[in-house]
């Protein structure tokens, strides 16, 4: 194991950004050997996750500690996913042991119980409506949409043009919402929205705006750039299941999306959505939603593993994709410091 000094030593170039703010991290935070030592144990992933092109020099002495692939596109080796993916597996099955179970049952348990995306909900509401009424609902939405495309703020009209130019839009749904739990969700270039997305819009234009930006400019935005870290380590662990164990492990009342793969890019959805929230926004509040999906990755992922999404994420918020403000930033410094113990943001930028 490297000393605490062989952070300096490890890159030739000690100007390096990453060298130099990871150790001023790590001396500011007081840390004690125990601690050095850990998180060095973890540097090939968490900067592989950080660094990416930027710092190759330093990534590429790293990968030499721990493996002789080459860093891809996206800033991780393929050899630092598998790391990450078989730490996620021993840390599952250790958790599974723990509790009489197998890896399988103990994934049904964590996707288990209610909340967003639980299935077996019913549209209840919309069903319940004579066509009449469809009509006179879908016709309702119809007028919000075109108050919203007239009075939005340019930026916002350029999201939803932009998903338009991709064959999607705004599009009434209220079965689908319904069913699943939300007011609002995107698919395929699509801002799909509900009830409550209408009633809104009808009593306040200005309450949808965060919505709009959390939807278009924050899981449109993630999920066609970011590296989706997440999604490649569950599903990497599903992998390693054989066919009946996948079927118990996705016998959960939620799928596992929801649980793994969700809170990643709801966190990035959610700080983009703080450039419009005001009291009365449709949705929850992005000051308090934040720290809550961070505490979801840990709950759910090895602490490994949580570090090296937030990473992953903390890149991204930096990056020219990223529609993050300086207060959305300054939210996820001070919420990852405080639950990971290390402000990320500070070391990719």
């Amino acid at each position: 194991m490297m000393g605490f000094e062989g952070i300096s030593t490890v890159c030739p170039d000690y100007s390096c950004n990453a060298t130099v703010k990871l150790e001023q991290a790590l001396v500011k935070e007081g840390t004690g050997p125990k601690v050095q030592d850990q998180f060095l144990s973890e540097m090939p992933d968490i900067f592989s996750a950080l660094c990416g092109k930027k710092c190759e020099n330093f990534v590429d002495r790293i990968r030499c500690f721990f493996s002789e692939e080459t860093c891809s596109d996206d800033g991780m080796s393929p050899a630092s996913i598998k790391r990450l993916v078989d730490q996620q597996r021993r840390f599952m099955a250790r958790k599974a042991f723990e509790k009489g179970m197998t890896t399988a049952e103990y994934i049904r348990e964590k996707t288990g119980g209610g909340g967003l995306y639980a299935r077996g909900r019913r549209a209840s509401w919309w069903e319940s409506l004579s066509d009449d009424e469809k009509i006179h609902w879908e016709r309702r939405f119809e007028t919000v949409v075109k108050t919203i495309k007239r009075e939005a703020p340019d930026d916002i009209k350029e999201l939803i043009a932009d998903v338009e130019k991709k064959g999607g839009g705004i599009r009434f749904k209220p079965a689908s919402t319904e069913e699943m739990g939300a007011d609002a969700y995107n698919m395929n270039h699509n801002l799909c929205v509900g009830k409550n997305w209408v009633l809104t819009a009808e009593k306040n234009t200005t309450h949808i705006f965060a919505n709009i930006y959390h939807e278009l400019a924050g899981h449109e935005n993630y999920e066609e750039h970011s590296y989706l870290l997440s999604t490649k380590i569950i599903e990497g662990v599903l992998d390693t299941l054989t066919r009946e164990e996948k079927i118990v492990a996705k016998g959960g009342t939620r799928p596992i999306y929801a649980v793994y793969q969700y809170p990643e890019t709801e966190i990035y959805a959610e700080l983009c959505e703080l450039k419009y929230y005001q009291e009365g926004s449709l949705g929850d509040n992005p000051s308090q939603d934040v720290r809550q999906k961070l505490l979801d990755l840990a709950a759910v992922y090895s602490p490994t593993v949580a570090r090296a999404i937030v990473a992953q994420l903390a890149r991204y918020l930096v990056s020219e994709h990223s529609q993050a403000t300086k207060e959305a930033l300054d939210l996820f410094a001070r919420e990852s410091k405080s639950i990971f113990g290390v402000d990320y943001l500070s070391i990719s930028n």
